[in-house]
């Protein structure tokens, strides 16, 4: 019976440090803004974060919208999962693929405009569309930002092909005081963090 109860135990820790996301969803300290092409004005104490392509008669207000978190607290853990959650500020439904880029370089929500925005790499990290909110699993960059220790400089938020005209989503932001359950979030699952002391009284009553 020992035996079989420490199995148990075992099981549902790792279970838990796998059900249970350490939650990342800043204020208005967080890291995010947009940017759209022929304005040099920039966006980082928007409320709003716009994803959009060619709207408008002229083709020429495409945005794509940049998101850093700080994940600096949990260097060194093993990421087993990772999502970005967004929630949109009118309903909408995805028709064309938005997706996520790895960000190369360094940037500032202050200042960051078309003009000056870093270049993005690697592969496309698609947006789905749940419920009530938009998600993207980011797992493979935040495995590389916290477990390896590879520079963090967060994502690009784009259409994948912004050569089609008249389509667009709005989100909220960091800066969102209305709605603060709303503001972008980053979710890690982690076989490393803790688990709650509740789980052993709970399994050992099943044995009782």
């Amino acid at each position: 019976m020992a035996g079989r109860l420490t199995i148990l135990i075992c099981m549902i820790i790792a279970s838990a440090a796998y059900a249970t996301p350490v939650v990342i969803q800043p204020g208005p300290d967080g890291k995010d803004t947009y940017i759209k092409i022929n304005d040099d004005t920039p966006k980082g104490d928007d409320v709003e974060l716009h994803v959009k392509r060619g709207i408008g008669g002229t083709g020429l207000l495409t945005c794509r919208t940049f998101i850093e978190f700080d994940v600096s607290a949990y260097s060194g853990i093993d990421v087993a999962k990772a999502e970005i959650h967004l929630w949109s500020v009118y309903p909408d439904t995805l028709e064309n693929a938005i997706v996520a880029k790895q960000v190369g370089s360094s940037w500032n929500e202050g200042t960051l405009i078309w003009d000056n925005r870093p270049g993005f790499s690697g592969g496309d990290y698609e947006m789905v569309e749940a419920e009530d909110y938009y998600y993207i699993d980011v797992t493979n960059l935040a495995y590389q930002w916290i477990t390896l220790g590879i520079p963090n400089n967060g994502v690009c938020i784009k259409f994948k092909d912004e050569s089609v005209p008249n389509d667009g989503i709005v989100f909220h932001s960091s800066d969102n005081t209305e709605y603060p359950d709303k503001r972008p979030a980053l979710l890690i699952w982690s076989p490393d963090l803790a688990v709650e002391p509740t789980s052993f009284g709970a399994v050992k009553a099943t044995f009782m």
